[in-house]
């Protein structure tokens, strides 16, 4: 009875670890993307990350006092991008949780020049940077991050399998004599 409880209990335990797994890249992904920019600018620290996935652009800035490295939630900020093509936005910024994210229609391949406004509590600041970046993709490393688990999980159980088996055997020649 205990063995099969601890065995329903092992079972959840490692499907919920399974689909935690398989979630982690693609969450990783999802807000954020690889740092583009990182520096200070009059009274703020800014990080910028982005990541280009299915012809969307996700832009991410997070946005903290320079002097406590508080974070900054009451910002308003606009983005421009100068493209090869002409200008583009503005785009508003929009705080969701603890970053300040744009999400926008975006080529297969961004060079772009990002100018960002910004204007808050601590004071209004204009910066740019260049952004260069490919697709992204989530997908492969999910799988192989799944794949991993999953091959884990099976030769685990494969051995535990063996292990009682035999056990099983010794007890059975133990109880034959």
């Amino acid at each position: 009875m205990r063995r099969a409880l601890w065995a329903k209990r092992r079972t959840a335990a490692l499907i919920v670890a399974a689909l935690v797994t398989l979630a982690l890249p693609s969450a990783a992904a999802a807000h954020g993307g690889s740092l583009v920019f990182s520096g200070d600018r009059g009274p703020y620290q800014i990080r910028a990350f982005a990541i280009l996935n299915d012809g969307w652009l996700d832009y991410s800035i997070d946005l903290r006092e320079l002097g406590s490295g508080e974070r900054v939630t009451d910002a308003q900020i606009s983005i421009v991008a100068l493209t090869p093509e002409g200008l583009l936005g503005p785009w508003e910024a929009l705080y969701t949780g603890t970053v300040y994210e744009m999400i926008e229609r975006a080529p297969e391949e961004v060079d772009w020049t990002m100018q960002v406004d910004v204007t808050g509590g601590p004071g209004p600041i204009t910066y740019a940077h260049r952004l260069r970046i490919t697709p992204g993709t989530w997908i492969w490393p999910t799988v192989l991050v799944g794949g991993g688990f999953a091959l884990a999980v099976a030769a685990h159980a494969y051995t535990g399998r063996r292990r009682r088996a035999r056990a099983r055997s010794r007890q059975e020649r133990v109880a034959a004599r």
